[in-house]
């Protein structure tokens, strides 16, 4: 049925720019991010800029169940988005 329930880019250097074109990309397919269970973006040198496009695209899945973002370049700035 092509729905997206697990996206693990662990470790694959995607930063700001390459979180801002993915999600973009996924909205223009209309890969609606609401059925994604389980997002790994840890260890991709993603910034708060960076989560904020991440997290924007978050806002529309009730579904997500696990986010893991360590190993970022992350300030505490966004923990109060994600709690």
């Amino acid at each position: 049925n092509g729905t997206l329930r697990l996206l693990d880019l662990q470790a694959n250097n995607v930063l700001d720019s390459g979180a801002r074109a993915l999600f973009a990309e996924l909205a223009r397919r209309g890969r609606s991010p609401a059925a994604l269970h389980v997002l790994n973006i840890a260890n991709n040198g993603l910034t708060d800029r960076g989560f904020a496009d991440v997290f924007a695209c978050l806002l529309r899945n009730p579904a997500l169940r696990c986010l893991d973002v360590s190993c970022n370049a992350l300030t505490d700035a966004v923990a109060p988005l994600v709690c």
